[in-house]
């Protein structure tokens, strides 16, 4: 359970920085800081819900979340 937490939050994180990115490129357009206000929302809401999810020793998907790594079927 641990592994499969660890992969999703890396998945979250990475898929989270090209989000920003993609923001900051968009900032020229000023719809970017939109999107960097709803980001900080979804990632505040996301790691709360991901935290209690650990903490009931559940492995939760973040949603958005680009599946850079690969997450077992727990067993």
């Amino acid at each position: 359970m641990l592994d499969a937490q660890g992969r999703y939050a890396l998945n979250w994180t990475f898929s989270f920085l090209i989000y920003a990115i993609v923001a900051w490129v968009l900032t020229f357009v000023l719809i970017g800081f939109l999107m960097y206000f709803a980001l900080i929302i979804i990632n505040l809401v996301v790691c709360i819900i991901a935290a209690v999810k650990a903490n009931e020793r559940i492995a939760w998907q973040y949603p958005l979340a680009i599946p850079f790594f690969k997450v077992e079927a727990p067993r």
